[in-house]
C-alpha cells in the first residue's frame, strides 16, 4: 500500500500533527463563560481565550498526554466499581456483546460517562462597590463517600516532581498548605466545583504517572514508627476564598469587554509549568521576547504551517 514504506511512528505523528493544526484553524471564539477546570489558570491565559485569540496547535505529545489522562480517569473509576467503592454521578457503558470476564479480569474497564454538569449565573460584589454578573459551568469526576461525608471527586495525574513534593508535604502534615501555595489551580477548581454542586467537601485523588501509585502516603498516628496509609486529600469548602476567586473572574470579564488585558503583574511567571505549556505564549511572553530583540511582527503566530503571520488582531 502507498506510504507503508515509511515508519509507522513517522506516519502517526504526521497525521496527528496535521489534525491538530486543522483543529487550531477551526477554533471558534468561546462563550464568555468560566469553567471550574480553568478558573485557576493565569488571568492572561483566560483573557486570551475569552477574547478570541487563536490557540497554538497542540503537539502530538500533548494530545497523547490528554488521552492518557482520560484513560486514567476511566481506570480509577472502574477499579472503584470493581472493588465496591461507589462513585455517584457517572454511568458505565457496559457492552452486552463484550466478554465480561475478559474485561474484568484484565482491568480494561468500561467507558465512563460523567452525568454531573451544571451552569449557573452568579452575582459578584466587587471592591469598587458595583455588582457584576458572571456565568460558570462545571463537570465532575463524580461524588464519593469520605470520612467527612459526601465529597466531589477530583482526580489528577501528576508527574514525578509534583508528586514528590506533595508526598513530602503529606509526610510533614502540611499537604493543604502545599496545595494552596504551589497548586492553586487544583484548589480553585475544587472550590468552585463545591460551590456549583453545593457540596461542603472535595476529595482529591492523585496518581503518580510514572509508577502508577494512587494517593499519597500519610503517617498513621499512634501506630508505630514508619506506619503509613494511602489516602486522597480532603479539602473543605471556603466561602471567602470562593468570593475572592469570583472577583478575579469578574475582573477578567471586565478586561475582555474593554478589550484590554489584565494588569501585567497578574501574568504567570515566565518559565513556570503553566507558562511553558500555555497555548497563548506566542502572544504573551513570546511577544515580549520578540519586542526586546526588535523583531517584527512582535506577535508571531507559531509555525509556518499557517503560511502567514498574524499580528495583534484577534484570531477568529
Amino acid at each position: 500500500m502507498e506510504g507503508t514504506n515509511r515508519d509507522p511512528f513517522e506516519r502517526l505523528y504526521e497525521a496527528m500533527g496535521a489534525e491538530l493544526i486543522q483543529e487550531a484553524r477551526d477554533h471558534k471564539v468561546p462563550a464568555l463563560r468560566f469553567t471550574a477546570s480553568t478558573v485557576g489558570n493565569c488571568p492572561w491565559r483566560q483573557w486570551y481565550n475569552l477574547s478570541g485569540y487563536r490557540p497554538a496547535p497542540l503537539s502530538p505529545e500533548a494530545k497523547v498526554r490528554m488521552i492518557q489522562g482520560e484513560i486514567d480517569h476511566n481506570l480509577i473509576r472502574n477499579l472503584f466499581r470493581r472493588y465496591g467503592i461507589e462513585v455517584r454521578g457517572v454511568e458505565f457503558f457496559v457492552d452486552e456483546h463484550s466478554d465480561y470476564e475478559f474485561v474484568d479480569r484484565n482491568y480494561l474497564g468500561w467507558p465512563v460517562w460523567e452525568t454531573m454538569s451544571v451552569r449557573k449565573t452568579v452575582s459578584v460584589g466587587m471592591p469598587d462597590g458595583l455588582t457584576d454578573t458572571i456565568e460558570l459551568s462545571a463537570r465532575a469526576d463524580g461524588v464519593v463517600d469520605t470520612p467527612e461525608g459526601e465529597a466531589i471527586f477530583e482526580f489528577k495525574g501528576m508527574g514525578q516532581w509534583m508528586f514528590k513534593h506533595l508526598q513530602s508535604a503529606a509526610t510533614d502534615g502540611n499537604v493543604l498548605q502545599r496545595l494552596g501555595a504551589s497548586h492553586r489551580y487544583y484548589v480553585y477548581q475544587m472550590q468552585v466545583s463545591m460551590f456549583l454542586f453545593d457540596k461542603k467537601w472535595a476529595w482529591l485523588g492523585t496518581k503518580h504517572r510514572s509508577d502508577a501509585q494512587y494517593g499519597l502516603e500519610f503517617p498513621v498516628e499512634d501506630s508505630g514508627i514508619g506506619a503509613t496509609v494511602r489516602r486522597g486529600v480532603l479539602l473543605a469548602y471556603n466561602e471567602e476564598q470562593v468570593r475572592e476567586i469570583f472577583q478575579v473572574l469578574a475582573a477578567i470579564q471586565r478586561c475582555v469587554k474593554r478589550g484590554e488585558p489584565p494588569a501585567r503583574e497578574q501574568r504567570e511567571l515566565k518559565g513556570s509549568g503553566m507558562c511553558k505549556n500555555c497555548e497563548y505564549y506566542y502572544a504573551c511572553h513570546g511577544a515580549d521576547e520578540r519586542k526586546k530583540k526588535g523583531l517584527e511582527p512582535v506577535v508571531l503566530y507559531p509555525g509556518p504551517q499557517f503560511e502567514e503571520h498574524h499580528e495583534q488582531e484577534k484570531k477568529t
